[in-house]
């Protein structure tokens, strides 16, 4: 038997974010989903995507965007959370990616360096990136 884990997903309410919130909430753990329901992805599919989720005791949803770095300290002070598992991609980036490689590499570093350092400040255990190409 594992011990619960207090887990943010950025991007969690997105296609891959909500199914690994459903698979982590089915092994018992506790899920933050933070997403800001942008325009790039219809809201009403990610809406659909955590709905069954939202009934959850051990699910809460925070509503926001990941630059928003007030609002990040918020959720890992409330949070007391393990682990942070990064699905969320910026929109900006992929259309700097078509325009430049480097630009896409500077942009996700930085984003993902706010996540590392809130992280490291509470205390959190792991951090997980996705690799994009």
């Amino acid at each position: 038997m594992s011990l619960m884990q207090r887990i943010l997903i950025t991007g969690g309410a997105g296609f891959i974010g909500s199914h690994l919130g459903e698979k982590l909430l089915n092994e018992g753990n506790e899920v933050v989903c933070l997403d800001n329901f942008n325009d790039y992805y219809d809201s009403r599919i990610k809406r659909q995507n955590i709905s069954s989720l939202l009934e959850q005791r051990n699910f809460t949803l925070s509503e926001g965007d990941i630059l928003n770095f007030n609002l990040l300290r918020q959720v890992f002070q409330k949070a007391k959370l393990d682990i942070v598992i990064n699905t969320y991609k910026v929109r900006d980036l992929v259309l700097d990616t078509i325009k430049s490689v480097y630009k896409n590499q500077t942009k996700d570093d930085s984003w993902n360096v706010i996540v590392v350092d809130n992280a490291s400040e509470d205390g959190t255990v792991d951090f997980v990136k996705e690799n994009y190409p």
